[in-house]
């Protein structure tokens, strides 16, 4: 199915034509978590990103006149939107000189396109809550569940498979509660994971 989307979601605002978006220099750092709830999309780009940057080059495609098409996957069947490259940063800002960040758009135009993807009235409110395994299936990965050890999540690493983290409400008090976090290293040995946020800008240690 390709949708032509060029208007973007209703609600999405003042939107300015992004100054880099090239699939080929977007970083984790680029991806970072702006006024709508979807922590849980955001994580997701950021370790499909670092980990599995391959992935991307079958979701994104910018295409000759500028515009991009973006392909997501729903029961295995692709769906491609022609978005602009025009973004609003308060959903998600590229531009941060910081945490590895490239100013790359891929992801803000990516996220755009999603917000058409997960609903037909296609507004960004459409993207507040969800879970990561929702994102993990529409980039045309295979979402699992993994108990909450340590050992399980270090075999899913080695294996190269991206994690995600759902925090409950009752977390550590340098843990946001209610968030989603992309696991970004294990350590078996020592029992211990670090997680990243979609805010960005640091680290915190899990285990």
């Amino acid at each position: 199915m390709f949708i032509v989307d060029l208007a973007g979601p209703s609600d999405y605002g003042n939107a300015t034509p992004a100054v880099s978006y090239a699939l080929s220099n977007l970083t984790y750092g680029d991806t970072r978590q702006g006024t709508a709830a979807d922590c849980w999309w955001w994580a997701t780009v950021a370790s499909i990103t670092n980990q599995r940057p391959d992935v991307l080059s079958r979701n994104y495609q910018v295409q000759p006149d500028g515009t991009v098409f973006v392909t997501y996957f729903r029961n295995n069947l692709p769906m491609t939107y022609q978005v602009t490259n025009a973004i609003n940063t308060d959903f998600g800002n590229p531009y941060v000189g910081y945490e590895n960040a490239n100013g790359n758009a891929a992801a803000d135009i990516m996220q755009k396109a999603y917000a058409d993807f997960r609903s037909p009235v296609n507004t960004m409110a459409d993207m507040n809550y969800g879970f990561p395994f929702e994102a993990i299936n529409a980039f045309g990965l295979t979402a699992g569940s993994l108990p909450n050890k340590i050992s399980s999540f270090a075999i899913a690493w080695s294996q190269g498979d991206i994690i995600e983290v759902d925090t409950g409400f009752n977390v550590p008090s340098n843990t946001v509660a209610d968030h989603s976090y992309s696991v970004w290293s294990v350590d078996a040995v020592h029992g211990t994971a670090v997680i990243r946020s979609p805010w960005g800008d640091g680290y915190q240690g899990w285990g």
